[in-house]
């Protein structure tokens, strides 16, 4: 017995005593879940509102896919950068449109996120837009001034895209707005 105890403290002194993540680690998790008091913290440890996972994640992009609105206006109020684009997934609102979150796309937008900046598949947030569901979002795109006549992946539009997912509703909107 003497012999467990003293094996489980020698044990115990090789086990790191701060098992907490790295400061930008812990911004992309508070950004994943919209833990505000986890930005701050993060940031008031050190991370950088624009930093990047071991995969090109930012926490801008996560927390604009994930529809977290006020994360993603205290991230931009620490100075994110509202056009940095994450690995495979373009900027915020490459992120946001892609997945039809009308809020973000609307708060990026008013913040001076850039319409028609694509990803690095060269594919515009109108035609990830497009692709989608939210007719709202593609509402939105156009009114802000997304050219809804650039060709994008494949050299395809963004009522292209539309039609070829089946998706009349937003097919229409885009065919309506490319004809004027």
């Amino acid at each position: 017995m003497c012999i467990l105890i003293c094996v489980a403290c020698v044990a115990l002194w090789f086990i790191p005593q701060n098992m907490q993540p790295a400061p930008e680690e812990s911004l992309i998790l508070a950004a994943d879940v919209g833990d505000l008091n986890g930005i701050e913290r993060a940031i008031s440890a050190g991370a950088s509102p624009g930093c990047r996972d071991d995969v090109g994640m930012t926490p801008l992009v996560v927390a604009a896919s994930r529809g977290r609105v006020t994360a993603v206006e205290r991230l931009l109020r620490a100075g994110a950068p509202i056009d940095q684009q994450a690995r495979g997934i373009g900027s915020p609102l490459c992120a946001a449109a892609a997945l039809g979150v009308d809020d973000v796309v609307a708060l990026l937008l008013r913040r001076g996120a850039p319409v028609d900046e694509p990803n690095d598949a060269g594919n515009t947030p109108l035609w990830l837009a497009a692709g989608g569901t939210s007719p709202d979002v593609v509402r939105r795109l156009l009114a802000a001034g997304a050219d809804p006549n650039r060709r994008c992946y494949g050299g395809s539009t963004p009522v292209e895209l539309a039609r070829a997912n089946d998706n009349p509703a937003i097919a229409r909107l885009l065919a309506d707005q490319a004809i004027n």
